[in-house]
């Protein structure tokens, strides 16, 4: 069963009697009842219908035959579940229709879902995102989508409004178009014959010389089911004095339509008076109320020299009234500079120009008439609805990441706050914010929507900056000391560094990209002195940094070889020895190390061998392999000494001597003392030369 309970206020000379209703727009099948006081509920049987959204729609009837506009409510019937218990699990999301391409992730322990939204690759226009999300029992939500506007990149232009366009009940293939007068205004010709009875809306957008388009406004009206006759006209009329709704007067209008009260004035008090008069037809309707003021003065000297006027709970403002005894209301201007509004209206507009902010409301306006002798009369009240009113929002700078405290606020009143950025910066609002409301702008004055986020447990409102200021407007019932804060991005970024194997860790530094960092980051690299040749990040964490709209990059420490110095001894032999073993050294070991660490020695060389001559000969030393280091060789010299033991050779006769390949190498000598050690034919034999120790 779905119950209705609907309260209503009346004024007192009229009354409610009966009322109707219907569901799902099934206006033939509506039900009536009777009313009996200014509340009435009901029970409406809702088994028969589907499982779904549903609507319920209602009009009241007065005792004068006046309907109602119809009133709309939406409702949903559920179908039948099981209670279970289950936790929110992960979620899916895709943009524009495309599941194919969606994106999953967990939800975190407090049920926030973290969309990574890219949107540089889509089209400017309208666009829509989609999300479901799991439980622990493999149930899947309903799909709750979100439509969004990507924007062009505008320039600002000095433009005028030029046509419109408008278009009944969504008709919007039937629209027709119109060009604005100067004075901006738009006439629409409407045609309502083929409507039928009930409730209806007309829509209507206008154009400016830049070929821009604004925002649709849809307005609703009730075409009553009674349709006038061909020779409609005024039949009677009613009117009263002040609050006097239950002694009003009646007649029938002249047939030149003129009227004719006949008012007894003279019971009246000196002073202001309000006409009331409402005219009715020949098919039984009513025109609405209109009301005019009046003046009473009975005695010449009884002389009229000033009002008074207030609005609300006001100061009274005295006009003195020139000449006396003349007033006339038409050009009695009320000034609304100053009022104070019952309350923000949320379809209030903000003017970016001149920081001013217009909200509708009903006020109370007060007036009264005084005398020569300072006697007023009896005070007038007088209730104007859609009264637009000036308020100012009272509009102040703030900074990054300060926090600024609200002022108490209070209905009516309202606190702006303005913030300079970058196009394009994220920003993170944090807002304390009681029952207060709180709308964002961007710099042209066009709203913006903020999404709601959780960020390590703090509730924050992000959007990215579309213009270079930023404009909240705070308004509702709050007191005094109500914080909010704003945070730019800040981008802190790890330096990274590059050292030899076995130095110890520089000092680690960092930079930053947007907003000032407040605070300083932890930043910790796991590599040591002994850590071997490579790369290793260097982790920069939030630390004691108190921004909230941060993120972080890493660094890298890069350890490169040490250089390891590689030399060999120098090395001193006789002529016709082998060569030494040469005497290598290191220098440059790091961490205590020797070099069994070497993955492959050093080899010293020379060209020098035991057949040599005496002289210098160069020892080289390299092809050394290790994993931490890298390698500078200093080689040697190796120096052949003339043997000192070496006997002399003699024969008694001169002879010739012979290379074993038979070239002559001396003619006719008695000594061979010159000869290096080898192998030679002398007198037709073969002589071996061996200088020893």
């Amino acid at each position: 069963m779905l119950a209705l309970l609907c309260g209503l206020t009346v004024a007192a000379q009229n009354s409610v009697t009966k009322c109707e209703y219907w569901l799902d727009q099934q206006f033939d099948s509506r039900q009536m009842a009777t009313l009996s006081s200014d509340t009435w509920g009901t029970e409406i049987d809702i088994s028969a219908l589907d499982d779904g959204l549903h609507s319920v729609a209602l009009r009241v009837f007065d005792s004068n035959k006046t309907v109602s506009a119809v009133t709309t409510k939406f409702f949903v019937k559920l179908a039948e579940f099981k209670t279970i218990t289950t936790s929110l699990t992960d979620y899916d999301y895709w943009l524009d229709r495309d599941y194919d391409h969606r994106v999953s992730g967990a939800l975190s322990k407090s049920g926030t879902a973290v969309l990574d939204l890219d949107i540089d690759a889509l089209e400017p226009g309208l666009h829509s995102i989609a999300l479901r999300v799991h439980d622990s029992a493999d149930e899947m939500s309903a799909v709750t989508t979100k439509y969004f506007v990507k924007l062009e990149e505008t320039k600002i232009v000095d433009a005028s409004l030029t046509d419109y366009d408008y278009w009944l009940d969504r008709d919007y293939d039937k629209r027709q178009s119109g060009a604005l007068s100067k004075g901006g205004t738009a006439i629409l010709d409407l045609d309502l014959t083929a409507l039928e009875p009930g409730l209806h809306n007309i829509a209507l957008r206008v154009h400016d010389s830049a070929d821009g388009i604004s925002a649709v406004i849809v307005k609703y009206f009730v075409f009553l089911d009674k349709a006038l006759a061909a020779d409609n006209s005024l039949g009677s009329f009613e009117y009263w004095i002040d609050d006097g709704f239950d002694s009003r007067q009646s007649a029938d209008f002249a047939s030149d339509g003129v009227v004719d009260l006949q008012m007894d004035i003279d019971t009246l008090c000196v002073g202001l008076h309000q006409l009331s008069f409402r005219a009715f037809d020949t098919e039984g309707q009513v025109s609405a109320v209109g009301k005019k003021l009046f003046l009473v003065v009975k005695e010449e000297d009884n002389r009229l020299i000033a009002y008074d006027y207030w609005i609300n709970n006001g100061n009274r403002t005295r006009v003195g009234v020139e000449p006396q005894m003349s007033l006339d209301f038409t050009d009695v201007e009320i000034p609304l500079d100053g009022v104070k509004p019952n309350r923000i209206q949320p379809d209030y507009t903000f003017d970016v120009a001149t920081m001013k902010v217009l909200t509708r409301d009903t006020i109370t306006v007060g007036f009264q008439v005084f005398n020569g002798e300072g006697v007023g009369s009896t005070a007038l009240l007088n209730t104007v609805e859609d009264v637009m009113i000036a308020v100012d929002p009272n509009m102040q700078a703030i900074s990054n990441e300060q926090s600024n405290a609200l002022p108490a606020l209070s209905e009516g009143e309202m606190q702006g706050y303005r913030f300079d950025t970058a196009p394009g910066d994220s920003l993170y609002w944090i807002i304390d914010d009681g029952d207060l409301c709180f709308d964002f702008y961007n710099g042209e004055g066009a709203p913006l929507v903020p999404d709601t986020v959780t960020v390590a447990d703090v509730r924050m409102l992000a959007m990215k900056a579309p213009t270079e200021q930023v404009y909240v407007l705070a308004y509702g019932v709050c007191e005094a000391g109500k914080e909010m804060l704003v945070s730019k991005p800040i981008v802190v970024s790890a330096l990274s560094y590059e050292r030899e194997y076995g130095d110890e860790n520089p000092d680690f530094g960092f930079s930053t990209q947007g907003a000032e960092v407040i605070g300083s980051p932890e930043i910790v690299c796991e590599a040591t002195a002994t850590s071997p040749v490579g790369t290793y990040p260097i982790v920069i964490r939030k630390g004691d940094v108190a921004n909230h709209n941060d993120s972080y990059v890493n660094g890298t420490l890069t350890i490169t070889k040490a250089m390891l110095t590689v030399s060999v001894d120098n090395a001193v032999r006789e002529e016709n020895e082998e060569n030494p073993e040469f005497v290598i050294r290191y220098e440059g070991f790091k961490n205590g190390e020797d070099s069994s660490v070497l993955i492959k020695k050093p080899v010293a060389t020379t060209e020098a061998d035991v057949h040599s001559a005496p002289g210098d000969y160069d020892i080289i030393v390299g092809g050394a392999e290790a994993e931490n280091y890298d390698f500078t060789y200093v080689g040697g010299t190796l120096t052949i000494q003339v043997n000192s033991k070496v006997h002399s050779i003699i024969t008694t006769e001169p002879v010739n001597v012979y290379t074993l390949s038979g070239m002559k190498i001396r003619s006719q000598v008695t000594a061979l003392d010159d000869l290096p050690n080898g192998t030679y034919i002398v007198n037709g034999r073969k002589v071996q030369i061996m200088r020893r120790r």
